[in-house]
């Protein structure tokens, strides 16, 4: 009976494996959206308004599908302490929990922050459309990885459950 119970939450612990599995790809995919919003908020910002960095940043955090980023409430913060904006928006990026496992990302968007209020509107602008076009391939990627994973994985996780079953039950 214990064996039966034990077997069976092996098999169900596997199959829901594969569903976290899939839902990490998943949040990357939702991660890379908000980022593109996030860049285009910035260019409409930069594009009608010219707002000063701070000012930037409060809009941004205002911003309801961009709660879950840290990293704009802890610069605007590490700012208004006095530290410049790009060694603020760097290490704010750093420690960024939506950031983690997305390196490349990490970097695009911590580049970004360097030319944010240091050039001309327009090399802003340029930068802001460069960082956008690398995160519409990362996201189209990354699309890719979900769908992939989604039929995948939890399938996946249903068999090795029902082979470990099988195994532990002989």
């Amino acid at each position: 009976m214990i064996r039966s119970v034990g077997v069976a939450f092996l098999s169900c612990g596997i199959f829901a494996g594969g569903f976290a599995l899939a839902a990490v790809e998943q949040k990357r995919v939702r991660t890379l959206r908000n980022l593109l919003l996030l860049i285009s908020m910035i260019e409409s910002q930069l594009r009608f308004l010219c707002p000063p960095v701070e000012d930037l940043l409060c809009s941004l955090r205002s911003c309801a599908s961009l709660r879950e980023f840290s990293f704009l409430t802890a610069c605007l913060s590490a700012l208004r302490d006095g530290a410049p904006f790009a060694s603020a928006w760097a290490a704010s990026i750093r420690k960024e929990p939506a950031l983690r496992g997305l390196p490349e990302t990490a970097a695009l968007i911590t580049a970004l922050g360097a030319t944010l209020g240091a050039v001309d509107v327009q090399g802003q602008l340029d930068h802001c459309a460069q960082c956008a076009s690398q995160l519409e391939r990362q996201l189209q990627t990354a699309e890719r990885r979900f769908e992939r994973s989604a039929r995948l994985f939890p399938p996946l996780g249903l068999l090795l459950g029902a082979f470990f079953a099988l195994l532990l039950f002989r």
